[in-house]
């Protein structure tokens, strides 16, 4: 019996150390918090302000990119969402240098018509295709299980002249 207890005693001691070892994240900086707010706000998930600070508005728009790019929708900026946000700016920037497809103004404003009408608003059907447009478009797409991208696709098109508005969106 004692040599059991002390068996079980040796081997508790021998587990190495590294099997324990609890990484806790370091705070991010003012410096890295702007940073990523900045991403965000430029891939089009709205901020009021650009401030360093990690408030409500940005846990949701941290949320909201989480959840378009099926991760924990947490809030947290986390290791993985900050890594993750990086691809999707690489990517972007990497498919901007490519011939993009080129969107007519009459479509635009199509586009933000019925976006309006199905309950994602934007501020006038001024055919301009800016930020406000690019997030009702990602909340339309989101919505609709659609690759939420904030770009005018064919797929999101078809989805828009078919929508009835039965199952319209609620996000502003």
């Amino acid at each position: 019996m004692k040599l059991t207890s002390t068996l079980a005693i040796a081997v508790l001691f021998a587990v190495p150390v590294a099997a324990y070892d609890v990484r806790v994240p370091t705070p991010l900086t003012r410096s890295e918090v702007e940073r990523t707010q900045r991403a965000l706000d430029d891939l089009g998930y709205s901020l009021a302000a650009v401030d360093g600070r990690i408030g409500a508005n940005t846990r949701q728009a941290v949320r909201d990119f989480q959840r378009d790019h099926n991760l924990n929708a947490t809030g947290e900026l986390n290791v993985e969402t900050r890594q993750a946000i990086d691809d999707v700016l690489r990517a972007r920037d990497t498919h901007a240098a490519a011939p993009a497809r080129r969107v007519d103004e009459a479509t635009v404003r199509r586009v933000q018509r019925r976006l309006s009408e199905l309950g994602y608003p934007v501020k006038g059907a001024d055919g301009e295709f800016g930020p406000e447009t690019r997030t009702a478009l990602r909340n339309y797409q989101r919505d609709k299980n659609l690759n939420a991208t904030g770009d005018i696709d064919d797929e999101t098109l078809s989805s828009l002249d078919a929508d009835s508005g039965a199952t319209s969106g609620t996000r502003r």
